[in-house]
């Protein structure tokens, strides 16, 4: 086939009112085309030296008439092989322009799933900032209608606090189910779920000793004596030396998870990375402290 020839079979050009190729077939077409033409120029090739050879023995016979039969031979033998180059070139930078093009509409593709992701994230995310605000305006309330600590069990806030990960959220579900043993399920995010809250145990009845003219009745054992209350930890003093890529931040909030194990208390002092201080002061439970740069 002609060059003219070889780009409409794969592009379909020369298919009126057939359906288009699709682009990864015409990619496959094209490469088929280029390994073709290096085929049929290695033929050219070779049917130009045998008639180069014929030629030479042509002279030597001094056969002018055959001389002059032979060389149109000859001729469309070179034509074969300066043509191959050409049409190697061409469809060369038809393969490139369709690869081009597949990348460009490979790009846009997935350019349009990340702006459809950004978008839902950008709603989820306003979303979790509106409940949270909710479940600190509910704490504060409770606060304002308790007092001072200490309050029952169940007294904490419910807010959000953790970076936005499946890492970051399992470590805030545990948080929630220990302080809040009310709690009876917990959103299942990312294929994290939160371990159960282990119930309290209850005393068991047991029976009274039997004794001549009374009847028998069961009595509940006497409840344990209560333990003694350890009396509340001093808040963390700030570090005397705070290390490259951390921040120090004031706890606002207790029950926190902090670095040294356990919970915070407010007015805890602490040097934290740079990333996980900035977390927890866009949630409101620290504070920058006063040497630290505000973001």
């Amino acid at each position: 086939m002609n060059l003219k020839q070889i780009l409409a079979a794969i592009t379909g050009s020369a298919r009126k009112g057939a359906a288009p190729i699709p682009l990864h077939d015409q990619i496959a077409a094209a490469e088929k085309a280029i390994r073709d033409i290096e085929i049929e120029r290695q033929a050219a090739v070779a049917a130009l030296a045998s008639a180069e050879e014929r030629r030479r023995a042509l002279l030597v016979e001094d056969d002018a008439e055959g001389l002059r039969a032979h060389a149109q031979a000859l001729q469309a033998a070179q034509d074969a092989v300066d043509a191959a180059p050409l049409k190697l070139a061409a469809v060369t930078d038809t393969l490139k322009g369709l690869r081009d093009r597949q990348r460009a509409e490979t790009v846009e593709r997935h350019k349009a799933a990340a702006a459809a992701h950004f978008a839902a994230v950008g709603e989820a995310v306003t979303a979790l900032l509106a409940v949270n605000h909710k479940a600190h305006a509910a704490y504060e309330a409770a606060r304002a209608d308790l007092g001072e600590e200490p309050w029952p069990r169940g007294i904490h806030p419910a807010a959000y606090v953790g970076m936005v990960n499946d890492q970051g959220y399992e470590a805030w579900a545990r948080h929630v189910v220990n302080e809040l043993p009310d709690m009876r399920a917990v959103p299942v995010i990312g294929g994290v779920v939160p371990p159960a809250p282990v119930p309290a145990p209850t005393a068991k009845p047991i029976a009274a000793p039997m004794t001549a003219g009374f009847a028998s009745r069961r009595v509940r054992a006497d409840p344990p004596a209560p333990r003694p209350k350890t009396p509340p930890r001093a808040p963390h003093k700030r570090p005397d030396h705070v290390p490259d890529g951390h921040k120090v931040v004031t706890y606002l909030r207790a029950g926190v998870e902090i670095p040294s194990g356990g919970t915070s208390i407010v007015g805890d002092e602490m040097a934290l990375p740079d990333m996980t201080a900035i977390a927890l002061v866009r949630s409101g439970a620290a504070d920058f402290g006063t040497e630290a740069a505000h973001v």
